[in-house]
């Protein structure tokens, strides 16, 4: 029935609606989509997650569709929970307009993106660009004849004429982070024989008789021996070795000491950072070397912060409540009652992670307003404002708040998708960014901050270009990074990140944070240096009125900070600010050089709007009749007569 395809209560039998072929004979109703739909996005989670910052084990929240139809599952996947849009390849224009049309009459084309090519050509020109890092999802059970989806007798499964093992080495060259089949199950032994290596091959059972979704899902790139230390005479390590915890607690001193007062400060407890230290003491002195790696240390540190929940026990009987006395139950329920008053009721996790966060981007707002120059504080002097990794947009619309702007002015990109729990796509414009062009125009944007991003990012000069191609002339950018100064700080933020990828959250952000995960500290000299080669000039303190240098000085470095009497340590992380203008460099000449004859073409319109205002209210008369009465007036003012009789025998003369 056709009515079973679409979700309960929907209207899919509008006007203009077109059905062609065999409509939707083959095709999973909604029920089953919305199994495939949650299994995709499980899958995604697990082995891609949205967040990872590793490109190749990220996945977009979109859905790319190999096999089209007249846009029934596009509708169905779309009322999916964690399918945010949908691509689809329509292998013809025909196609193309009957689906366009169709998911217009059922209000979903705006999360629609379709192409007329070909699956092998859209993989091939496409969807690199259009949907890259998004999912690829083929029924192959669906029955149409314009799309030539064959089984021979020896079970080789083709699509219009290509055979399958060709299509998904194709998908897994565009770098897809995996593929779902909704295959019969008959053919999982077919994709098996393929050969692929993969890191799952996960199969589910569907409601339909005899069919099965099978996801493959591709191995993680893999770096080289060469990325075990870091440049330098120092031989530090990096992530990829796992004995960031070994150098650190081996070389002790000021490094060890940051590092124990970072974690005390993370966990809130010096009970549970004891208790740390032990473990990571504990892990370090096996004898075992796999022991010892980091990533055995992480996931100990982790599984302490986070144990895993027991099975509840069986509930032993109730006992008979015994009869008290009606008084002394009275004096019971009184004593509880003020105890729940007393007691203070504790905080959820969820509670305390929302209130940190605010927290931190009001610290974020203050600091963004004390590095403002005196020139911004004018209101709407910031028209448009950009956050260059935004993660879920908290801080960005704080500071767009504070600037005074709507939500169609305050713009925010980032290499991940937005978190679902955290989409706040309402109070700002979200776009992805594929980190290699930013997706906006030139000459767009007035304010750009840039909060701990330039160190996740390998290849700096191309992005600083990137930035200031669509920062307006005379815009500003402001960055917030690590001042890596002495050159071991590397360790202690590497392992401050992993941290935060592996052990801080109840959910892991990056599984192989161990595996794939680089970072590319410098210090403040380099990236001022980075900064200034790419077009930027550095805002001192000279635009800074007097009462707000001394808190400009403070946030950009300036002010040396030594240790405190208890021996903590301030501004562990090595952080600072710096604001950078991009100069306009045709205002700057026609200042350098054109400065005289501009203040000369100041006197001169001024006198001539003297001359104006004085003869305005004969502005009929020629300029001779101004002149000549002009001097008649002052002649009578002189006295007169004599002076005519001089000015007349000069002029004879």
């Amino acid at each position: 029935m056709l009515a079973s395809k679409f979700p309960p209560g929907f209207e899919y039998d509008k006007r203009g609606v077109q059905l062609g072929g065999t409509g939707c004979a083959g095709l999973p109703d909604f029920t089953e989509v919305s199994q495939i739909g949650a299994h995709i996005v499980s899958i995604r989670e697990q082995y891609c997650p949205i967040t990872n910052y590793d490109i190749s084990g990220r996945a977009s929240r979109g859905l790319f569709i190999g096999i089209p139809d007249d846009g029934v599952t596009v509708c169905s996947f779309l009322h999916c929970n964690g399918i945010y849009d949908v691509s689809m390849c329509t292998f013809s224009p025909e196609r193309r307009s009957r689906v366009s049309r169709n998911c217009y009459q059922w209000g979903c084309e705006k999360r629609l993106n379709l192409t007329s090519y070909t699956l092998m050509d859209t993989l091939e020109r496409w969807y690199s660009a259009h949907a890259f890092m998004t999912p690829i999802y083929l029924d192959l059970r669906y029955s149409n004849s314009e799309l030539h989806v064959s089984v021979d007798e020896s079970d080789a499964i083709t699509i219009k004429g290509v055979e399958l093992k060709s299509v998904l080495e194709k998908c897994f060259d565009a770098r897809c982070p995996f593929v779902s089949l909704r295959i019969a199950k008959g053919h999982i032994d077919t994709v098996k024989q393929y050969g692929f290596q993969l890191r799952a091959f996960d199969v589910m059972a569907l409601e339909s008789a005899d069919t099965v979704l099978v996801s493959l899902v591709p191995p993680i790139r893999t770096l080289n021996s060469a990325a075990l230390e870091y440049p330098g005479e120092e031989h530090l390590p990096t992530i990829i070795s796992q004995k960031q915890f070994k150098t650190i607690w081996e070389r002790g001193g000021d490094l060890k000491e940051r590092t124990k007062q970072w974690i005390k400060k993370e966990c809130g407890s010096p009970a549970k950072a004891e208790k740390m230290f032990s473990i990571i003491e504990e892990k370090l002195a096996c004898s075992d070397p796999l022991q010892q790696q980091d990533s055995a240390i992480y996931t100990s540190l982790y599984h302490y912060l986070f144990p895993a929940e027991e099975a509840p026990e069986e509930e032993e009987e109730e006992e008979e409540e015994e009869v008290k006395p009606l008084l002394a139950r009275a004096e019971e329920e009184e004593a509880d009652t003020v105890a729940l008053v007393v007691k203070p009721q504790p905080v959820s996790r969820e509670e305390q992670q929302a209130k940190d966060q605010a927290l931190r981007a009001q610290a974020r707002v203050r600091d963004f307003h004390n590095m403002l120059p005196d020139a911004c504080l004018t209101p709407h002097t910031i028209r448009d404002y950009l956050d260059i990794g935004c993660a879920d947009g908290s801080i960005s619309i704080a500071i767009g708040a504070d600037l005074r702007l709507d939500r169609y002015h305050v713009f925010g990109c980032d290499v991940r998708d937005l978190p679902p729990e955290a989409d706040q796509s309402e109070r700002f414009l979200f776009k992805h960014y594929d980190g290699v062009t930013l997706p906006y125009c030139d000459n767009c944007f007035d304010m750009i901050t840039i909060y701990m991003v330039l160190h996740h990012i390998p290849e700096v000069d191309p992005f600083l270009k990137e930035v200031v191609r669509v920062l307006r002339p005379g815009g500003y950018v402001m960055i917030r990074e690590h001042n890596c100064d002495p050159d071991e700080m590397r360790v202690f933020l590497d392992v401050q990140h992993g941290f935060y990828a592996l052990v801080l959250q109840p959910v892991v952000e990056t599984p192989d944070f161990c595996s794939t995960f680089q970072t590319y500290f410098r210090n403040r000299e380099e990236w001022r240096a980075l900064l200034t080669e790419a077009g930027l000039s550095e805002i001192t303190s000279s635009s800074y009125g007097y009462s707000r240098q001394k808190a400009f000085n403070f946030l950009s470095g300036n002010i040396p900070r030594t240790k405190k009497a208890d021996g903590t340590i301030p501004n562990l992380l090595n952080s600072y600010y710096a604001l950078f203008r991009k100069v306009d460099v045709r205002l700057e000449e026609r200042w350098r050089h054109d400065r005289y004859d501009d203040r000369r073409d100041v006197k001169d319109s001024r006198d001539r709007d003297r001359r104006d205002s004085r003869g305005f209210r004969d502005s009929r008369d020629s300029r001779d009749s101004r002149d000549s009465r002009d001097r008649d007036r002052r002649d009578r003012r002189d006295g007169g007569e004599a002076v005519s009789r001089e000015r007349s025998r000069r002029r004879l003369w």
